[in-house]
């Protein structure tokens, strides 16, 4: 099963049929490709960066609480946030028929 968020922003789990079947009406509603693609990666940015004021997924699956020995090294309390410089660096690219969202911080692979 998946998550899915409508158009008012709520959660329903689908099944992954069942999304890329919704995926490909939306898709045939518009000319160009680029341009749902794009709002589904400024959608997956925005919710990303969201995570980390609500210090849990883009599902609501909270984030598991720092260490003691982490909270004893950095300055607030926040969840993978010290400088910020992590949630700011989220990006994402367009391809041909697929968006990937990522940063160019090399420490984030070893936060997932």
């Amino acid at each position: 099963m998946n998550h899915y968020i409508t158009k008012d922003l709520t959660m329903q789990t689908i099944s992954l049929k069942e999304f890329q079947k919704r995926l490909s009406n939306l898709a045939k509603d518009f000319n160009n490709k680029k341009e749902i693609l794009n709002e589904i990666g400024i959608l997956t940015k925005n919710k990303s960066e969201e995570s980390f004021e609500k210090q849990s997924s883009p599902f609501g699956e909270r984030w598991k609480a720092n260490a003691p020995a982490t909270l004893a090294q950095k300055r607030g309390n926040k969840i993978l946030t010290q400088s910020g410089l992590l949630r700011t660096s989220l990006t994402y690219k367009l391809g041909n028929q697929s968006v990937t969202i990522g940063t160019n911080k090399e420490y984030a692979s070893i936060r997932n």
